[in-house]
C-alpha cells in the first residue's frame, strides 16, 4: 500500500502500473490524454477528488447506457472542469447523473 495524507491512497499498492495506452503499459496499444492504473479484480476503487457525476455506463443488454466506452463505468466531472472517467467495474455503479461525490467515495469494484 502506498500511504499518503490523500484519502485515496488505498486506491494504489506498490505492484499496481501507471500508463498512458489503453489496457496497461506504455509499450501497448495507442496513447490517450488519460492515466490508466492497474487493478486487481475485486479492487475496490475510489473517486480522486470531489465532483458531480455526469454518464454511468451499463453494459448489461437493453440498459438506456448500453455499449459504455469501458464496460461499466462512470465519469465524474470536478470543480477544475477535468472529468475523470472510471472503468471496468463488475457491476453498474450505484450512482446516478447529477450525484455529488467526495474524494474517497466507492465508485465501484474492479471486475
Amino acid at each position: 500500500m502506498v500511504v499518503t495524507e490523500d484519502a485515496c491512497s488505498e486506491n494504489f499498492d506498490l505492484n499496481d502500473r501507471l500508463g498512458t495506452k489503453y489496457g496497461g503499459p506504455n509499450t501497448e496499444r495507442r496513447a490517450h490524454g488519460g492515466v490508466d492504473i492497474q487493478a486487481d479484480p475485486g479492487d475496490r476503487v475510489l473517486a480522486w477528488r470531489d465532483g458531480t457525476v455526469t454518464r454511468v455506463y451499463n453494459t448489461d443488454a437493453g440498459s438506456p447506457n448500453y455499449n459504455g466506452p469501458c464496460g461499466h463505468g462512470v465519469d465524474i466531472r470536478h470543480d477544475n472542469s477535468w472529468v475523470s472517467r472510471y472503468c471496468h467495474f463488475q457491476a453498474p455503479p450505484a450512482l446516478t447523473v447529477g450525484a455529488t461525490i467526495n474524494a474517497g467515495a466507492l465508485v465501484g469494484q474492479v471486475r
